[in-house]
C-alpha cells in the first residue's frame, strides 16, 4: 500500500502533468500545481508563481511531501533565436532556483524532488546505447540539460532527495507526437524524416507517470535516470506500427535531412538523431513497464 502524499506539480496542466495529476488523484494523494493563473478546480488547487518577479505563494509548499518538476517552454515550438534559448533556459531552470529559494524561506516538509530532464542530454548515436553516466551533448540541448539537472541536483543541499528523468519521446492519445504522426496518417501519408532509421526511444504516459510515482514511494531511488521503454524503435517502424494499428496504407514521403535543417534549424535534430536510451537502471530499481513495445502501447492508445 502506497502512503498518501501531497504532490506540487509544476507544468501541471502539460501532457504529462494532466495525466500524472489523474493518476495520481486516483491513488488517494493530494494535488497542487503552480501557474501564473491561480484558481482552484475541484480537488487540484493551483498556487500563483511569477519566475520574473521571484515570487511563489507561500501556502503552494504547505503539507507538500514532493515536488514534481515538468515545467518548461516547448523545445520545438519556435526557432531558437538567442531570445528564445533564455527563455527555455529560464522556464526550466530559475523555476527549479525560485522554488530552491522558497523552500529555504519557509517552514515545508518536502522530502523529494522528481525533474524532469530530456534524452537531449547526450549526444547522438545510431549505434550506441545511452546510458546515464554518459558525457552531454556539446550543443545548445545537452548544455540546457547540463544545468537543468545542476539546478535539480543542488536541492540535495537542503536535504531533499533528488530524482531526474531524462524523457525519451512521450506516447500519448492526448496529443504530442502520437498526434504529429497519426494525424498525416488518416490522409494515407506518412512523413518519413532524413533516413527514416534513426531510433526512437519511446515511453507510454502513464509509464512515465507511474515510474514518478514510484519513485516518489521509494525513498531508496535517487539521481538520474532514463526514462523510456525497453525496446526503442526506429522512426520509419513507429509510422509503419501507427499505420497498421490505424488500418491504413500510406505513402511515403521523404523529408531529407538537409531540407528539415533549412525549414526548423537546429531543431530539426529532434527529428533526426538517434537516442537509443537504455532503461536497465530504473528497470534495476525496481520499475516494472506495463508497455514494453510499441504495439503493446499503441493498443492501448488506438484501440
Amino acid at each position: 500500500m502506497i502512503a498518501e502524499k501531497t504532490f506540487l506539480i509544476t507544468g501541471g496542466t502539460g501532457l504529462v502533468g494532466r495525466r500524472l495529476t489523474e493518476l495520481l488523484l486516483a491513488s488517494g494523494h493530494g494535488v497542487k500545481h503552480l501557474s501564473r493563473t491561480p484558481r482552484s478546480d475541484g480537488q487540484v488547487k493551483t498556487f500563483l508563481w511569477n519566475v520574473a518577479e521571484s515570487y511563489v505563494d507561500p501556502e503552494a509548499l504547505d503539507g507538500v511531501d514532493v515536488v514534481v518538476h515538468l515545467a518548461g517552454a516547448a523545445i520545438v515550438d519556435n526557432q531558437w533565436s538567442d531570445a528564445r534559448r533564455k527563455e527555455l533556459l529560464n522556464s526550466r531552470v530559475e523555476t527549479l532556483n525560485l522554488l530552491k529559494r522558497a523552500l529555504v524561506g519557509n517552514p515545508h516538509r518536502v522530502r523529494t524532488l522528481i525533474s524532469a530532464s530530456a534524452q537531449g542530454y547526450y549526444e547522438p548515436s545510431q549505434s550506441r546505447v545511452l546510458r546515464e553516466d554518459d558525457a552531454p551533448e556539446a550543443g545548445f540541448l545537452g548544455q540546457l540539460c547540463v544545468a537543468w539537472e545542476a539546478a535539480a541536483t543542488s536541492w540535495g543541499e537542503n536535504d531533499v532527495r533528488v530524482v531526474i528523468n531524462r524523457i525519451g519521446l512521450v506516447l500519448s492519445n492526448q496529443g504530442g507526437l502520437l498526434k504529429a504522426i497519426s494525424g498525416p496518417l488518416k490522409k494515407r501519408m506518412s512523413a518519413v524524416f532524413g533516413t527514416g532509421s534513426q531510433i526512437y526511444s519511446w515511453i507510454h504516459v502513464n509509464d512515465l507517470c507511474k515510474m514518478i510515482m514510484f519513485q516518489a514511494d521509494d525513498e531508496s531511488v535517487h539521481g538520474i535516470f532514463n526514462a523510456a521503454a525497453p525496446n526503442p524503435v526506429s522512426q520509419s517502424e513507429l509510422s509503419r506500427a501507427i499505420a497498421t494499428k490505424m488500418g491504413q496504407s500510406v505513402l511515403a514521403l521523404r523529408a531529407p535531412k538537409f531540407l528539415l535543417h533549412a525549414v526548423r534549424g537546429d531543431r530539426a535534430g529532434v527529428l533526426v538523431n538517434s537516442f537509443n536510451l537504455s532503461s536497465d537502471k530504473i528497470q534495476g530499481a525496481g520499475y516494472d513497464f506495463q508497455y514494453k513495445t510499441i504495439s503493446q502501447a499503441l493498443a492501448d492508445l488506438l484501440e
